[in-house]
């Protein structure tokens, strides 16, 4: 019971940390306080998953934990790591009565997210997934007195019920197929030869559980919120929705698929080739008529989950490339997303019109250190080299063209190319272009956290692209990946 209690403390500690924040602001609401309790207990989280680097079944094997779990655990803390220390000055600048609930529901998604990257059970999976959902709709609408956050907050919601229907039905189709939740027992029947999965029951089940996450990914058609959504929602609460629920998602898929939807694989494939193809397309076509960088930063993040699905597309157990490539997407898409974010919200001031492109004439002029930073954010994203964007979406288009799928891989390629425009865009109006004289413009808030938490996005940015092959190095026990699937496949990732 005591080795139990010791390797759930990575789940523990923010989940406490979480109560004793809004525990403590009742009577003694201060920020400071809450952002030191936030940062102790993902500091502290990281350090007790030392523990998870061997395989381990907790609760009758509804949590697998293993080194795999342990990176994405850890990944997940340093996510909620940066994104706690960006918030404070966004809060003080914008006049925000609140802080304190922002760090506490920070911690409980923090928590939710750990537990799914160990899920081994749909049902535990499904229901901290709703634990991070729920923490996410408030935190888009903590700003009371924006119309446009109330609206953000709405509009989440009712994509993120309707997520959770579709893949609730899923669920309950697998287990009258299967009898169990337990991804492992389902495997094992999988290769057994279970007759159940060969009713057109469990193909339909596979594909309700996959629009549940495409709806957290904000894949077509179920994008059409997403930029609304991530133009209303506070700043902070924005680069870490795009950020950390893309990624816990992404990381879930990549057991899901092999546990789980390997049967039905042959059947979905068309279905999520045209989805990647219309995501990226729509996404980029979007984002170019953008005047709103939030707005521009919404529509490009549908693009990039296009992007993401390449590697899907070629992932099966015996298609390991894409596994690879999906993880490195994820670690590199998530830090400049939320890098770019962190940017984002410090030019921000009140009104709409600090979040338009002029906003950011000349401003890598007057703060060459940030611009430089900006720069490389957008250069990732953009996919140039040597950053680590370039060499996420190369490795997704190479084992898009290993397993065949030359089309796909071409289109992702040209989309790629099509984002250039909006990127650059931004960039030219920091360098090219001066403030009218009759203008108000915004400037960089010079914040020592904020500056901070861009450049430690920018530096990994940088020291991942400059050895891609590294990325064994950087996912050190990534070659552990499929020793926590029950049906036994181990393959060495490198």
């Amino acid at each position: 019971m005591t080795a139990d209690v010791a390797l759930l403390l990575p789940v523990i500690i923010p989940a406490l940390g979480a109560i004793i924040i809004f525990l403590l602001s009742a009577f003694f609401p201060s920020r400071a306080f809450a952002l030191f309790i936030t940062v102790a207990a993902v500091i502290l989280g990281a350090v007790f998953t030392h523990g998870w680097n061997n395989s381990y079944t907790l609760f009758s094997g509804m949590l697998h934990i293993d080194s795999f779990a342990q990176i994405s655990a850890l990944f997940c803390f340093a996510i909620s790591g940066i994104a706690a220390i960006a918030a404070p000055s966004y809060f003080k600048r914008m006049n925000l009565d609140f802080g304190e609930e922002y760090y506490a529901l920070l911690l409980a998604a923090t928590a939710g997210m750990v537990i799914m990257v160990a899920a081994n059970d749909l049902m535990v999976l499904f229901i901290n997934l709703e634990l991070v959902s729920i923490t996410t709709y408030i935190m888009c609408g903590m700003n009371r007195n924006s119309q446009k956050s109330t609206e953000s907050a709405l509009k989440y919601f009712v994509t993120g019920a309707a997520s959770a229907a579709f893949m609730l039905f899923g669920i309950a189709l697998v287990f009258g197929s299967t009898g169990s939740t337990d991804l492992t027992v389902i495997a094992a029947q999988i290769h057994s030869g279970n007759s159940g999965f060969s009713t057109p029951l469990f193909p339909l089940a596979l594909l309700l559980i996959a629009i549940g996450f495409f709806f957290k990914l904000g894949l077509f058609p179920f994008h059409a919120w997403l930029p609304d959504v991530y133009e209303g929602a506070p700043t902070p609460t924005t680069g870490f929705m795009a950020a950390a629920i893309r990624t816990v998602v992404g990381i879930v898929l990549i057991r899901l698929i092999v546990d789980l939807f390997e049967p039905g694989m042959p059947s979905l494939t068309a279905i999520v080739w045209w989805i990647s193809v219309i995501s990226m397309t729509i996404g980029n076509l979007g984002a170019i008529r953008q005047n709103n960088v939030k707005r521009m930063l919404g529509y490009s993040s549908i693009a990039h989950a296009g992007y993401l699905l390449i590697g899907f597309v070629a992932l099966s157990s015996t298609r390991l490339l894409g596994a690879e490539a999906i993880l490195y997407y994820l670690i590199s898409y998530s830090l400049m997303s939320l890098g770019i974010f962190i940017f984002v919200g410090q030019v921000e001031q009140k009104g709409e019109s600090d979040l338009q492109f002029d906003s950011y004439r000349g401003l890598g002029l007057r703060q060459p250190f940030v611009g430089l930073l900006a720069s490389i954010l957008l250069l990732s994203l953009t996919g140039i080299p040597p950053f680590a964007g370039f060499w996420g979406k190369f490795s997704l288009f190479s084992a898009a063209l290993h397993d065949g799928y030359t089309g796909l891989a071409v289109i992702g390629a040209l989309n790629s190319v099509l984002s250039a425009y909006y990127y650059f865009r931004l960039m030219v109006n920091m360098y090219m272009k001066t403030p009218d004289a009759r203008e108000t413009n915004s400037s960089y808030v010079r914040a020592p956290l904020v500056t901070t938490g861009m450049a430690i996005c920018s530096v990994l940015m940088i020291w991942l692209g400059i050895g891609p092959v590294s990325i064994g190095n950087f996912l050190p026990s990534v070659n552990s990946l499929w020793v926590s699937i029950g049906n036994g496949v181990s393959v060495l990732l490198h």
